[in-house]
């Protein structure tokens, strides 16, 4: 199935150039960070809408390679739009090679004219005459800055993953001014080609090199989702809120951080990847035996995996399998949720309040979006005599229900209505999460501008202000929410 590509690495390349005629060297650990601000978020946020490309529509040919032998040996190998090359973003090399072969004029056409010819190709889909092209371009100038890294995008496009990402990584070694939009793209390309801890390292790099490039941060977060570490991928949509460079399909990720809402998933590449990616799917439309067995058919299981198994046994009941799971895990300081959950499900059903809300306070910390935990939380505090924060927790899973039951008629329905909007703002700011309701603000003002009768210009007035609240929040620097309302004032410390 084709791969609609979200990012375009070549504007990323344009910030290179950038970089080059600043004198400034991202591969240098001396040199200067670049600068960060809420307009620049805003403007990146708009490129990755605009950047969008199709892709490709011709099925890949394969030329004689053993790597064509071993196009799906990691999975997810399927056909993709990579970023363009032109003069405008990346100004070709001027290079002399003693590979260049001396050809007659009138027969051959110019390096640039059959680099030209490349690109056509590609957009086009004809990836055969795209070889070919390119493989002429080699013979004249092999050495030419241009035609290596357009060989890195055929190749791509006809799967050679491998040989596409060290053809960049070469082209990064030689000129360290383009390490940044070579790290975003090889990690794409290692994406597909089912190497996705490579990719996340990249991805990670990249941030570490350039944090004000807010595509990197969502790249990164897409692929964590699609492998199911979801704390890991909302804590960078957090980010991107707070800066107001956030999409409402990320805004919901946020709603539920333990699993998608059910009709989240889809088939094209957003689709989860790699067994937890899978079970959670399963997870999340209820198949909670489905998800088991997921789980249970891989050879090696891992901490994700593990806590989400205790979570599903806590959910069903089965406490037989749940005190089978308790005894067998081996994890004493988790940083998962679904590890403290089922640990506090198991000392709820044991009658031991105290250890359950100690698991259960663990568990809302990592995750303070989880309804069940507040509700299971709810009920130990009131075993516990502790009353106020029963009933603030019993608020707390309420307040929780009706921003999923929102989450969810948003993901089922194209609509937007004010009312829900109105409601979904009142209820975080209840839960102390101001960055959300005013992404939600701004969401629903875009939506519903000719419903609430707004003008461009009063859209935009509108839309300043709330910048402007959220420009403030940053500038105030308190952190939101607090523990200690998070934990509803639960005392956790054991009492002798």
């Amino acid at each position: 199935m084709p791969i609609n590509s979200t990012s375009s690495w070549s504007i990323v390349l344009a910030l290179a150039a950038l970089l080059l005629i600043s004198g400034c060297n991202p591969g240098d650990n001396n040199s200067a960070p670049l600068s960060s601000s809420p307009e620049t978020e805003q403007q990146d946020l708009s490129v990755s809408h605009s950047a969008s490309t199709n892709a490709s529509k011709s099925n890949h040919s394969h030329e004689t390679s053993a790597q064509d032998n071993d196009l799906n040996a990691h999975g997810d190998n399927r056909n993709h739009q990579t970023p363009k090359l032109t003069n405008a973003n990346l100004a070709p090399r001027q290079t002399t090679s003693n590979n260049k072969q001396k050809l007659d004029a009138s027969e051959v056409p110019t390096i640039e004219e059959i680099q030209d010819s490349v690109i056509d190709s590609l957009d086009t889909g004809d990836l055969d005459r795209a070889w070919e092209s390119i493989r002429l371009a080699s013979r004249i100038d092999r050495e030419n800055f241009d035609t290596r890294y357009l060989r890195a995008r055929v190749l791509a496009e006809r799967n050679r993953f491998a040989e596409a990402v060290k053809q960049l990584d070469q082209l990064a070694s030689e000129d360290p001014n383009i390490l940044l939009p070579v790290l975003g793209q090889t990690a794409e390309w290692l994406t597909y080609d089912g190497r996705w801890k490579t990719a996340e390292d990249r991805f990670r790099q990249l941030i570490d090199l350039a944090p004000e490039i807010g595509i990197a941060h969502r790249k990164l977060s897409e692929l964590l989702i699609r492998q199911g570490k979801r704390i890991e991928a909302c804590n960078y949509f957090a980010q991107l809120c707070k800066v107001g460079n956030i999409e409402e399909v990320e805004l919901r990720q946020l709603l539920r951080i333990a699993a998608a809402f059910p009709g989240t998933e889809s088939a094209d590449e957003q689709a989860p990847i790699g067994p937890l990616g899978q079970a959670l799917l399963q997870y999340a439309e209820g198949n909670l035996q489905d998800a088991l067995m997921i789980i249970q058919n891989q050879k090696a299981t891992s901490p994700e995996l593990d806590a989400l198994t205790g979570r599903i046994l806590a959910i069903t009941g089965d406490e037989e399998q749940l005190a089978n799971w308790i005894r067998r895990s081996t994890q004493q300081d988790s940083s998962l949720s679904s590890f403290w959950f089922a640990k506090g499900v198991h000392a709820q059903n044991n009658e031991d309040h105290v250890r359950a809300i100690d698991c259960l306070c663990r568990s809302i910390l990592i995750d303070p979006t989880d309804a069940d935990a507040y509700q299971r939380l709810s009920e130990s505090l009131m075993a516990d005599q502790q009353i106020e924060s029963s009933k603030l927790a019993a608020t707390r899973a309420t307040q929780l229900t009706e921003t999923h039951a929102i989450g969810q008629q948003f993901t089922a329905n194209q609509a937007r209505e004010p009312a829900q909007i109105t409601k979904l703002c009142e209820l975080l700011r209840q839960l102390h999460r101001p960055y959300e309701s005013l992404a939600w603000q701004a969401i629903g003002l875009v939506y519903n501008q000719q419903a609430l009768g707004l003008s461009n210009q009063e859209l935009a007035s509108q839309l300043g202000a709330i910048n402007q609240q959220r420009a403030e929040l940053i500038r105030t620097g308190e952190k939101w929410p607090k523990e200690s309302f998070i934990l509803c004032g639960a005392k956790t410390s054991p009492r002798k």
